[in-house]
């Protein structure tokens, strides 16, 4: 009677063996990304299941070199067998490391064929001896251009029915790529086909089954599509293969910081536009999104517009400073990120504190400091943004008035002047009206009769008219040197004729806090004028 268990055919169900010896005696001494190759390839080599170097640098987030380095240290600890190509690893052989352990292969003298009739056991089948767990997974292509499929005479037919089986279930299938297999038990003898004609039948078969090879890499639980491609892209920026250490940052900001692909991409291409190359210096400005917790493209845009805006106050203050010619200091960074962030300052008003450094020889960033930490504390205690302009003091607007008016009558002095040089008549004219207008008064004061006053006043009219005419035809203003005020209603003086406050008050006070600044702007320079004389 015959005994027949029967066999899985669904890969994610099958059992790869591992010697204890490799757990025990190999694997404690190697690095983890070698171990991850070994491991990996020797599942694939166990269940004849097809494999290449590039797939596997892929699939375990790798470079190629990197896979090969595992190889070679893998041959250097006896674990493997090598083929070697003139560029390349054309195939590992998975030695028996029970017999090497055991003293029972001749280490000096073992086969250094690649006899792809070897057996490759699986650990159900109890098989023991010299073939045992013994495999081959092929790394390279054929000397004759095309690629080593490892389908060969019965073993064909099985394995092209197998292969959409494969492509469904998400199994990476190499077929005309670069793979030799082994499969049940057997290693076949390899033939060749070219990728066009592999291709042809598995695009066939899949449209048998109404599936497609894209749709199907995409489900594939061993194989992250979106990974993979950003790996590429990532390598295609750089110019080079990834590390298996870079690949596992990579994987970290995307799954640890749920970083969407795109936000690494554009963080690659932000420092290379910056020509900054350095991969050290893009994981930093990546890492540090990560930690800033920008996870899509809409977070990443409002960082760098933030970022820019930060930085174009920079630039100000420092033009402001005089300080154009250098980049600010980590501490004087610091010192505008809490103007703006903690006091709570617009750029106007750190460049108006930034403007009273014209009054100290030395303008400095603790100077400007020390204006804005005391503005703040005021602004504090008065209860009103720090932004909100400070208002004047009653006695500030007063002598702000007072200027005004000063101001008028010095202006109307010197035209005065200008016109009593061109027209002596009018100087003339202004005695007479002046001695005449004293007259009018004790007049009217006294007992003077109407005669004599109306008389008084006709002299006055005559006078005026006569200098109005000689103003106007000369193409000046009758009004040419009397007093301008800036209000006609109150002269300057803020109260009408009825007592009541002006309605230019409001005006004047804002240029009242103008005023005042002007004039402390114009003492400081006076000071450094003075200091400068001194020395």
């Amino acid at each position: 009677m015959k005994y027949i268990i029967e066999k899985g055919n669904e890969f994610y169900l099958k059992d790869s063996f591992l010697e204890n010896i490799f757990i025990n005696e190999y694997m404690a001494g190697a690095d983890g990304e070698y171990v991850k190759v070994y491991v990996y390839a020797r599942m694939y080599a166990q269940h004849g299941y097809p494999m290449d170097t590039g797939l596997m640098a892929q699939q375990l987030g790798m470079s190629v070199t990197h896979v090969e380095e595992a190889w070679l240290y893998w041959e250097s600890v006896g674990a493997v067998q090598l083929k070697k190509g003139v560029d390349t690893i054309e195939a590992v052989k998975f030695l028996n490391l029970k017999e090497r352990y055991m003293g029972l292969a001749d280490v000096d003298n073992h086969d250094t064929s690649f006899d792809e009739d070897e057996q490759m056991i699986s650990p159900g089948s109890g098989a023991t001896g010299v073939g045992a767990a013994t495999g081959i997974i092929d790394a390279g292509a054929g000397s004759d251009g095309k690629i080593n499929t490892g389908v060969g005479e019965a073993a064909g037919a099985a394995l092209m029915q197998h292969d959409t089986k494969l492509i469904s279930q998400g199994i990476p299938n190499n077929i005309g790529r670069d793979a030799s297999i082994s499969m049940d038990g057997r290693s076949f003898a390899a033939s060749t086909i070219t990728p066009e004609q592999i291709a042809a039948e598995i695009a066939e078969k899949n449209q048998n089954l109404g599936q497609t090879e894209s749709s199907s890499a995409v489900d594939s639980p061993l194989v992250d599509r979106e990974f993979k491609e950003l790996l590429y892209n990532m390598e295609s920026l750089m110019g080079r293969p990834l590390s298996s250490t870079e690949a596992k940052q990579i994987s970290h900001w995307k799954n640890d910081f749920k970083m969407d692909t795109n936000v690494i991409i554009r963080g690659v291409l932000n420092c290379l536009d910056m020509n900054k190359d350095n991969y050290n210096y893009i994981a930093k400005v990546i890492e540090n999104w990560g930690i800033n917790e920008i996870h899509t493209e809409e977070e990443l845009e409002k960082h760098l517009t933030e970022r820019n805006d930060k930085f174009d106050r920079y630039k100000r203050i420092m033009r402001a400073l005089g300080f154009e010619q250098r980049n600010p200091t980590e501490q004087e960074k610091l010192l505008m990120d809490n103007w703006f962030n903690q006091m709570g300052f617009n750029i106007d008003k750190v460049l108006e504190a930034c403007a009273k450094t014209a009054g100290i020889p030395k303008p400095n960033f603790n100077y400007v400091n020390k204006v804005l930490e005391n503005w703040h504390k005021e602004a504090t205690q008065e209860n009103r943004n720090v932004n909100e302009r400070k208002p004047v003091s009653r006695k500030v607007v007063r002598e702000y008035m007072e200027y005004l008016r000063k101001q008028a009558e010095k202006e109307a002095e010197e035209r005065k002047k200008e016109i009593y040089q061109r027209f002596p008549a009018i100087e003339e004219i202004d005695k007479k009206s002046l001695n005449i207008g004293l007259r009018l008064s004790k007049a009217m004061v006294g007992h003077a009769t109407n005669e004599n006053l109306k008389d008084l006043s006709n002299q006055l009219n005559e006078l005026a008219e006569e200098r109005a005419y000689i103003l106007s035809a000369n193409n000046y203003d009758i009004y040419y040197t009397e007093k301008k005020y800036r209000c006609d209603k109150c002269n300057d003086m803020g109260v009408t004729e009825m007592a009541a406050e002006c309605s230019c008050m409001k005006q004047r006070t804002q240029e009242a806090e103008l005023w005042q600044k002007e004039r402390e702007i114009g003492r400081q320079q006076k000071n450094i004028i003075e200091q400068s004389m001194k020395k």
